[in-house]
């Protein structure tokens, strides 16, 4: 299929859960099917149907225990064979030696208020270990490296605000062995995952809350770093992007 005529149909849809902000990045394998998807089914186990309707209608929850429960909902999404992550990012092959590549959906779900994202847009092929992205906000900035051989095949993608809205950053070439020798498979992904959501319980259970909250009359806090400080959130980033 054209490159141009997958992004543009692509970024017509999106995952109901996703569009709710509640289930995080969604890279749907599907093609939007929800009646026979399985994600959709177990979002909907998991809930009642008041529930369910209070999460399209701004639910008051603990912002930590909102992300911990988008971050377990991933453990649930099944992936074709296709598909290849590694701590960083997500590729989906395409054809031969080229792939779609997007950020790790756990990373998607972790990245906080972005502001800024520095890419040197005259490069085109990155070594491994050099910058690629360097991602800024009120938090402060964090750098993420290529972890193997590549180079853009396409123009890159706007990275969005809110990364969680975005799908594919760009169209990249490397070889499969490249690839390979930097892949996590789904155990590893899951245990990645369960590593970041036991983090951010510890923060649950000292209670730890930077700034005014909606309990002390305050608006409902709306990102990480606002709950567990910076200085916290960056580690917690730096645990999954190293």
């Amino acid at each position: 299929m054209d490159y141009e005529v997958w992004k543009n149909n692509i970024d017509d849809l999106k995952c109901i859960w996703f569009s709710a902000n509640y289930a995080g990045e969604k890279l749907c394998n599907q093609n939007f099917d929800c009646d026979n998807c399985s994600f959709d089914k177990e979002m909907k186990n998991r809930r009642t149907n008041q529930e369910t309707r209070e999460i399209f209608q701004n639910p008051e929850q603990n912002l930590l225990e909102e992300v911990i429960y988008k971050l377990n909902a991933l453990k649930h999404i099944e992936y074709p064979s296709h598909y290849s992550f590694n701590n960083c990012f997500v590729l989906k092959k395409f054809i031969g030696d080229t792939y779609f590549l997007g950020f790790n959906p756990v990373v998607n779900v972790l990245l906080d208020n972005i502001t800024l994202t520095g890419i040197n847009v005259n490069k085109q092929t990155y070594h491994k270990g050099e910058n690629v992205f360097n991602l800024e906000g009120d938090w402060g900035n964090v750098n993420i490296t290529a972890p193997f051989d590549f180079s853009f095949e396409s123009e890159i993608l706007p990275i969005s605000v809110k990364p969680e809205n975005c799908k594919w950053i760009g169209f990249i070439k490397s070889s499969y062995e490249n690839i390979k020798s930097v892949s996590i498979n789904r155990d590893e992904y899951i245990k990645s995952i369960d590593s970041i959501c036991g983090s951010l319980k510890k923060f649950i259970k000292k209670h730890i809350t930077v700034g005014v909250t909606m309990y002390d009359g305050g608006e409902r806090l709306k990102y990480i770093y606002q709950v567990i400080g910076k200085e916290n959130y960056i580690k917690i980033l730096l645990q999954i992007l190293s």
